[in-house]
């Protein structure tokens, strides 16, 4: 991903922490419920407030693309991580789902 990326003159910064943690993932898979999985997630995120801030810093400089494999964005993390984002960036910046 990143020779293609950087190929394209796009910056990339690979960063797993605000991810989904596989046993986060492996509960929903069992349970499929999406309700438990958010307030899990927002748990998470809360240990990785360094990270997110982080995003939010890059944000303000330059566009920034949250990549993940899941199709639907309504059943996803990056969802989750993208509002995380805008809250702490403080500003109207848009989130985009391609």
């Amino acid at each position: 991903m990143k020779e293609h990326v950087t190929s394209a003159g796009i910056e990339y910064a690979h960063n797993p922490l605000p991810g989904s943690p596989r046993e986060i993932r492996n509960r929903l898979d069992e349970t499929k419920d999406y309700e438990a999985f958010t307030v899990d997630y927002q748990n998470h995120l809360s240990a990785v407030c360094e990270d997110i801030r982080t995003v939010a810093e890059q944000m303000r400089a330059r566009r920034v693309c949250l990549m993940c494999y899941e199709a639907n964005a309504g059943e996803c993390h990056r969802s989750i991580l993208a509002e995380e984002i805008k809250k702490v960036a403080n500003d109207d910046s848009k989130i985009i789902h391609l």
